[in-house]
């Protein structure tokens, strides 16, 4: 995704004690982070039945592109999204309400012109580094690689995939995305920094299911939430 320019199953917000036993580095001085924990299927058998939806997403986003807002606030529109996983994939399906009309289309070629989710993980929990993955409600699909904590973003080529779906609600993708392009090494318990973000260009948007504190500019990485399962 371009961004600004310098730019269970388990389904809630895990107590802190909790996320210390399933071995979460997160320090006792640092914000609270929500966690899912993604369900195992066999071999693509997308039984989305079987995940709970995670929602209440945040803004404290943008109203423009260049000027963050400093307080949480409710969304204009509510998002939700569920986690399936395999040996070879990650599977999200991110629900996008919307009253008003979905902008399916940027005239002008640029991202900020129209709807899109995105989905960053940290694939080993370093804090600093984030695969990005980004559809537009129009269903053009983008990946890129995070690094400096969101200091740098660079298109990068992936097998990763998505769809878009419009109806009644809103609009609905689907995303999945290799296990190979997220973490050198797969291990029991494993924890993947988490991010799901929305943009709804009508309103200028950006909300977040990770609330973000301060200058989240600047810890785009760090403040992630936490992918449970594997």
């Amino acid at each position: 995704m371009i961004k600004l320019p310098h730019t269970i199953s388990y389904n809630f917000i895990l107590p802190i004690m909790i996320l210390f036993a399933c071995g979460n580095p997160t320090g006792p001085d640092e914000p609270s982070r929500r966690a899912y924990r993604a369900v195992q299927i066999d071999n693509g058998d997308l039984q989305w039945d079987r995940a709970s939806w995670s929602q209440n997403f945040v803004f404290r986003g943008f109203r423009g592109v260049e000027n963050p807002t400093p307080d949480r606030t409710t969304p204009t529109e509510q998002t939700s999204f569920k986690v399936l996983y395999d040996n070879d994939n990650l599977y999200f399906r991110i629900r996008c309400y919307d009253n008003g009309p979905v902008t399916r289309i940027s005239e002008t070629g640029n991202w900020w012109d129209s709807d899109w989710v995105e989905v960053n993980i940290d694939g080993s929990l370093s804090r600093e580094t984030a695969s990005s993955y980004t559809i537009t409600a129009g269903g053009v699909f983008r990946s890129d690689l995070i690094t400096g904590n969101g200091a740098d973003w660079e298109e990068v080529p992936s097998k990763a995939s998505g769809t878009v779906t419009i109806d009644e609600d809103g609009w609905l993708s689907e995303i999945t995305i290799p296990m190979s392009e997220l973490s050198p090494t797969r291990y029991k318990g494993q924890i993947m920094g988490l991010q799901v973000h929305r943009y709804l260009v009508r309103k200028e948007e950006l909300s977040n299911w990770q609330p973000l504190e301060g200058d989240f500019l600047s810890e785009w990485v760090s403040q992630a939430g936490l992918l449970l399962g594997f």
